[in-house]
């Protein structure tokens, strides 16, 4: 299939568009791709630990208003460097958050800039520390669809890494992925809205 050009006429998706799932419309799929320049991410995950002899309930946050900002230095740069990362927690709640573009994805009219999201949790339980993975896709032992920036719903999964995770019961989760600033491109887009000037 054919390409689509960066919108600052310098370069290519990562890739030739493939046939795959896609969420957003072409316009929004490049304002995602290449106009983003720093996400803002809330997002919050309660268990039910279901022991037979003391079930406990936990919540499991990296905070609110996590910051993920672009690896890219200029609008340029995005051609080749599409990752955003979250700086390490000052508490030590999570050990990775990051969203990266692979493959750009077309579905009927609807496309994807390759988006995917992964966040591991370090949490520390009364038996012992275990780790919660959140990532994009179905492959997880929970399943819950969310927007991202007003998408269609998104698949994201829930993974407890741990010898006790048969125990635990996915009670509530709430996830928030949205713009936080934008890039300029020499002053044609309103930073912190992302509007044309």
């Amino acid at each position: 299939m054919g390409k689509v050009l960066h919108a600052s006429g310098s370069g290519y998706f990562t890739n030739c568009i493939q046939n795959g799932t896609g969420f957003w419309s072409l316009g929004k799929a490049m304002d995602i791709y290449w106009r983003v320049r720093n996400w803002e991410l809330n997002m919050s995950t309660t268990y039910l630990i279901d022991f037979p002899e003391n079930p406990v309930t936990i919540t499991i946050s990296p905070g609110t208003n996590v910051l993920l900002p672009s690896g890219a230095v200029q609008e340029e740069d995005l051609v080749c460097d599409n990752a955003f990362y979250a700086a390490p927690s000052p508490s030590g709640s999570y050990s990775s958050i990051e969203i990266t573009f692979g493959n750009a994805a077309k579905s009927g009219s609807l496309y994807s800039p390759g988006f995917n999201f992964f966040s591991s949790f370090n949490v520390n339980f009364s038996l012992g520390d275990f780790e919660l993975d959140v990532s994009t896709g179905n492959s997880g032992d929970d399943v819950r669809p969310y927007s991202v920036y007003g998408s269609t719903p998104i698949e994201f999964s829930y993974t407890i890494t741990d010898q006790y995770a048969e125990f635990f019961v996915l009670q509530d989760a709430s996830f928030s992925l949205e713009p936080k600033e934008w890039w300029s491109y020499g002053g044609t887009y309103d930073t912190s809205t992302g509007a044309r000037l």
